[in-house]
């Protein structure tokens, strides 16, 4: 008697794609090493900028004490970083907003309690978890396609 075989097709190759898939290696981080070149550029400049400029003569740039040179290059630093470090430009910008506008209330002399700073950290965090779940549900949708 013959055993019966099945007619679904497996392909191996999604099935080892999906697993290396979890796994960052080095190559994909040195793929996206201009990412952190920029990030470094603006990490310096950022620390040129505290360091060698007095705070008085950033501090109504633009706006009304705003310190605008100071929280965009801190944003734009932090972005690049991030986004080499998580591999993702999308969660870094999350992150990066995250961080920036808690330097900017600190700075404007806002203080958080820890109930505001949770709900603060909440929403931020649930954005990200948004955003992880679109791309996976986006993911999802492009393999049910093949």
């Amino acid at each position: 008697m013959k055993k019966a075989k099945s007619r679904l097709k497996i392909d191996h190759n999604l099935e080892n794609s999906s697993h290396s898939a979890s796994r960052i290696d080095l190559g994909e981080r040195a793929k996206h090493l201009p990412t952190l070149i920029i990030g470094l550029f603006f990490a310096v400049v950022l620390l040129g900028l505290i360091l060698l400029i007095p705070p008085a003569q950033v501090k109504n740039f633009i706006l009304p004490n705003s310190y605008f040179p100071f929280f965009i290059t801190l944003f734009l630093s932090s972005f690049f970083l991030l986004s080499w470090f998580l591999l993702d430009s999308l969660i870094g910008v999350w992150w990066s907003l995250w961080l920036t506008t808690l330097v900017f209330l600190r700075v404007q002399q806002i203080i958080f309690g820890w109930p505001e700073l949770v709900f603060f950290a909440l929403g931020f965090a649930l954005g990200v978890m948004v955003q992880i779940w679109r791309r996976q549900m986006r993911l999802d949708l492009v393999h049910h396609q093949n």
